[in-house]
């Protein structure tokens, strides 16, 4: 009887410790990307004030932007390509985080492009100040 009980005892435990292996999206998430902060988010923050040139092949499928954050949206399983800020001293690759459909970008960059191979696209963010 003594063997009974400690092999449901066993079988008891394990199916906790399995519980406990399960983790919340959110939470896992947060482990592969330590340091994305979570903002607050307001619908009428957002700016879609960006155009799109270059080859419509890797173009998301429109832009979007807070203050802080560029939000780009791609085709269900579109490959991303890759993302850089254009700056006075050339092109910085940005790191990004995806949240499917879209991708998401920290910082307040008026002018990326995106490339894949020898392919290109132009996005850039049209304000007052920021016509050129």
């Amino acid at each position: 009887m003594t063997g009974i009980i400690r092999s449901f005892a066993c079988v008891l435990v394990a199916g906790m410790l399995t519980g406990c292996a399960t983790q919340p999206e959110w939470l896992v998430r947060k482990r592969l990307y330590p340091q994305w902060e979570i903002s607050n988010r307001s619908v009428n923050q957002y700016s879609f004030d960006w155009s799109l040139s270059g080859d419509p092949d890797i173009a998301p499928l429109q832009v979007f932007s807070t203050g802080s954050e560029i939000w780009l949206q791609f085709e269900p399983d579109a490959a991303i390509p890759a993302i850089f800020a254009v700056q006075a001293k050339g092109e910085k690759p940005l790191p990004y985080y995806r949240n499917d459909p879209y991708v998401i970008i920290k910082g307040n960059w008026s002018e990326l492009f995106l490339r894949a191979g020898n392919r290109l696209v132009r996005a850039r963010h049209w304000q007052e100040n920021n016509i050129r």
